[in-house]
């Protein structure tokens, strides 16, 4: 299929597409087949997701095909088409189906009812519903509790987004699609170099390392220490030429016990100083080490803070997806580390030496302002270079995290070796513009080389001068030449940094802005408005909301909503797969705030409300659940903020919170029961077990409302 012409691949793609029900949504989109679906499939509904994947699983003709749950985001008009067609597409090969909605398997040519790991039951759907036992039994629950799911009780107010069949009532007041983008490629990129100069404002490197020194008070005394002792070793180096211009005369000295005692006086002096350089090292190396370490703990701490602080539309921005945060706040806190550790003390050694050595030469000048521009130059270049690399390096990044997260479906699919291919067509893009720009700067490190053994001959050959004619004795030359000599190679050596420096600087522009941000939503600090006593009035109104998502800002998602939910009542919202029902439910946890038109809470206005103590009073349960590593007990009590509660109280709470999830007797059925460590993102629970965790996680605290956004999927 690699080897298809493009007009041939597109037409497979829209065929799968078309058998999958997904080219009708495709053919609304701005750019259609080329437009771009976001991190992890981010700006597509779930729905839509599902579609493209079914899609891609039939694509290329397999003959054994494997579908897990693949329409339970569906809605039911599209559900039932796509189940036609994989009915369909499926005469001609194996299929397994994995499903809680029992439609799902209705025409199976063999159904297999499981229980506890057992098959208890195998049969047609006629044949076991004649059999009148298990699959008879789920039937039968499943058709009495539709329209009568257990919602919450009345104190508590619920409102619940679900698919439905796509009406046109619907489509004139709510709107979907924050999943497309009507501009370019080179709009994007435009836009989010755009968006990323303004998170990273270019501060100076001396206004970086004066903020960097102002936010770490508690490390003043070892910024102190350091730089003392960083001073003291720059005093190493001329030290030696002094040493070294003193000793020297002695080896004219006629062989006599007056050579073997002044040879002894100078060997112990020599001693001595590396004994003074051995203490003065280990200070440089132990102050700045333990200040390097207590840089990046701060940095990496406030790092992530300032991530987590971001409103929810800044994750929207191209760029700061899971994978490129992650390794940003793995690289650049390790940057400012690597800048503050003793790369800092040499650079402040060689500094103190090369002032040192060049106060009293006056050959240098001729050639030391040279080494300094060159020096200068190469790391403006290295700045410069970086700031064009990182992009691609962390889109590298972000590829490789998205392949290694969704390495089921890589396997699933044989994707490895394309995966493969693809990251490394990226790396060597990144290696064709760093080799590029490398050229360049070896150009004129190259040069300021030359300077430098330029410096060293005019040095030599200037002493000589001086002492042919008497101005200098030997002693003073040698002093002089070896200053000089010394002085030019460590001024070198001084901008070999410059790639350190360079990335640190960038790294400490990004933390500092986004560490300083403000976002309009998260900083908020508001009213706290309680929700008790809204018997009468709205609890939650929406008048005359509009809503657009910053990807879009022409394109309204909600026109001109108007709804009220009194206190203790269940709200269903439904409509089409990508009507905009979760853009309700994320107002609603203040993710965005409203275009225009007000959204009333306690009949406040969300906007003039603390949003952290409005989070407090809300439970969400989303479509895409998410788990953290570690036990079914630990993931629950991340919904419990009262960390003052008794173990017993504790438990009870999660016990009473699992049994209204109907969860409880199935965690207790686990060998570790409450103990069970669900693995990453809770890939050890099923769907429907990682969903009905997700509720009880919710329904641990006395909620005021709850939010369901599409909660029961896998039910």
């Amino acid at each position: 299929m690699e080897n298809l012409p493009e007009s041939e691949k597109r037409e497979l793609v829209r065929q799968a597409c078309l058998q999958a029900f997904a080219d009708d949504f495709i053919q609304e989109l701005p750019e259609k087949y080329d437009t771009k679906v976001g991190d992890s499939g981010a700006l597509l509904s779930g729905g839509e997701k599902q579609r493209v994947a079914i899609a891609r699983s039939i694509i290329s003709n397999p003959q054994i095909l494997l579908l897990d749950e693949a329409t339970s985001a569906l809605d039911p008009e599209a559900e039932s088409k796509v189940q036609a067609s994989l009915d369909n597409v499926s005469k001609r090969r194996t299929t397994i189906l994995i499903a809680h909605k029992l439609a799902t398997v209705q025409k199976a040519d063999k159904i297999v009812v499981m229980n506890r790991g057992q098959v208890i039951e195998q049969g047609t759907h006629e044949q076991l519903l004649a059999q009148g036992g298990a699959y008879y039994e789920l039937v039968n629950a499943q058709s009495l509790d539709t329209g009568s799911k257990d919602f919450p009780t009345p104190s508590t107010t619920a409102v619940s987004a679900a698919e439905v069949v796509e009406k046109p009532a619907i489509r004139e007041t709510v709107e979907s699609r924050p999943s497309v983008v009507e501009h370019t490629d080179d709009e994007e990129d435009k836009k989010t170099t755009n968006e990323e100069e303004d998170i990273s404002r270019k501060l100076s490197l001396m206004k970086v390392l004066g903020t960097i020194f102002k936010q770490l008070p508690t490390a003043w005394p070892l910024f102190f220490f350091g730089i003392v002792s960083s001073t003291i070793g720059g005093g190493m180096f001329p030290g030696q030429a002094v040493l070294f211009g003193y000793s020297i005369p002695t080896l004219q000295i006629p062989p006599s016990d007056y050579l073997v005692s002044q040879g002894s006086f100078w060997a112990l002096m020599y001693f001595v100083f590396n004994l003074g350089i051995l203490v003065c090292y280990l200070g440089v190396g132990f102050f700045w080490t333990m200040a390097s370490s207590h840089a990046s703990r701060f940095y990496r701490r406030e790092y992530l803070d300032a991530m987590l602080r971001q409103d929810v539309a800044f994750f929207d921005v191209r760029g700061h997806g899971a994978a490129e945060m992650t390794s940003r706040l793995s690289m650049h806190p390790e940057a400012i580390r690597n800048m503050v550790n003793t790369n800092m003390a040499l650079i402040i050694i060689i500094f103190v030496d090369v002032i040192s050595t060049s106060v009293s030469v006056v050959v240098v000048a001729a050639g030391m302002p040279t080494l300094f521009c060159a020096g200068y130059f190469r790391l403006r270049l290295e700045m410069a270079n970086h700031d064009r690399l990182k992009d691609m390096y962390l889109e590298c990044a972000r590829f490789a995290s998205e392949a290694v997260s969704s390495i089921r479906t890589v396997s699933s699919l044989t994707l490895e070796h394309k995966v493969l291919d693809s990251f490394q067509s990226r790396l060597a893009e990144c290696s064709r513009r760093e080799v590029r720009s490398k050229m360049v700067t070896m150009l004129v490190h190259a040069f300021a080389e030359s300077v430098n053994l330029a410096v060293t001959s005019l040095a030599f050959w200037y002493g000589g001068e001086l002492l042919s004619q008497g101005e200098y004795t030997l002693r003073e030359f040698f002093i002089a030449f070896m200053s000089v000599l010394i002085g030019s190679q460590t001024a070198g050596v001084l901008f070999g940094y410059s790639s350190d420096v360079s990335k640190a600087h960038a790294a400490a522009n990004h933390i500092i802005a986004l560490r300083d941000s403000r976002p309009p939503i998260t900083t908020s600090t508001g009213s706290k408005i309680t929700m008790t006593g809204c018997e009468k009035a709205p609890l939650i109104e929406f008048r005359n909301v509009n809503f657009a998502y910053a990807s879009r800002p022409n394109h309204n998602v909600l026109k001109g909503l108007n709804l009220s939910i009194q206190k203790g009542q269940s709200i269903g919202i439904v409509g089409a797969s990508g009507c905009g029902k979760s853009t309700i439910i994320a107002l609603l946890e203040r993710f965005y705030d409203v275009t225009s038109g007000q959204l009333l809470v306690g009949g406040t206005p969300l906007s003039e409300q603390d949003v952290h103590h409005h989070r407090s009073n809300i439970g969400m349960v989303s479509q895409d659940t998410m788990l953290f590593q570690g036990s079914i007990r630990e993931n629950i009590l991340l919904g419990l903020h009262d960390d003052e509660e008794d173990e017993a109280t504790a438990t009870s709470r999660v016990e009473r919170a699992c049994r209204s999830a109907n969860m409880h007797e199935f965690i207790l059925s686990l060998p570790a029961g409450y103990s069970t460590d669900v693995g990453n993102r809770g890939v050890a629970l099923s769907g429907g077990q990682r969903q009905r965790l997700a509720i009880a996680r919710a329904l641990i605290r006395e909620l005021d409302l709850l939010l369901f956004d599409e909660a029961t999927t896998f039910y």
